[in-house]
């Protein structure tokens, strides 16, 4: 709440990916990037674009202060028709660890890497992963930090990698 106890204010914003298929958009590319309007304070924030067949479109609405929590209704109106739907939410696990003297064991190809912390992650079938690793001076101070999904966790044998966005 802001000073005083009166409600913060909830500042919005709207974005637009064009992709190659219906996928998540894990990061934005400027070249990607179709239309954005915000951060706005109004009940309102509204963005025009043209679209073509080629791509499909992933619209983002967010709020300008991570955690923020609020409704919202999202309106689309086009000349053709047209279909919107929400992806599915996404799947997010977190686990702590760290490297003491004995679990350092360094980089790939040093004789002590299998010494280093390793975790299991399994799948029922077939899926787009995105992994992070954050150090511990950068965590917040409960030491669970679920948001930054930032670009420095892509993997180079991605075949979205380029664009950091997969179809689910």
């Amino acid at each position: 709440a802001a000073p005083g106890g009166a409600a913060e204010p909830l500042f919005t914003a709207l974005h637009v990916v064009r992709c190659e298929a219906r996928s998540r958009v894990w990061a934005v590319q400027t070249k990607a990037l179709v239309a954005s309007a915000g951060p706005r304070a109004g009940a309102e924030t509204a963005l025009t674009f043209t679209a073509t067949p080629r791509y499909t479109y992933t619209i983002i609405p967010s709020t300008l202060r991570q955690g923020q929590e609020a409704s919202f209704l999202l309106r689309a109106w086009a000349t053709k028709p047209f279909t919107l739907s929400k992806t599915r939410p996404l799947e997010i696990n977190t686990v702590s660890g760290d490297w003491s003297k004995r679990s350092a064991g360094g980089p790939r190809g040093a004789p002590t890497w299998n010494a280093n912390p390793q975790f299991w992650l399994s799948l029922p079938r077939r899926s787009f992963v995105l992994l992070t690793l954050e150090r511990g001076e950068d965590l917040g101070d409960d030491g669970d930090d679920a948001g930054g999904l930032g670009a420095a966790g892509a993997s180079a044998g991605d075949p979205d990698a380029a664009g950091l966005s997969a179809s689910f």
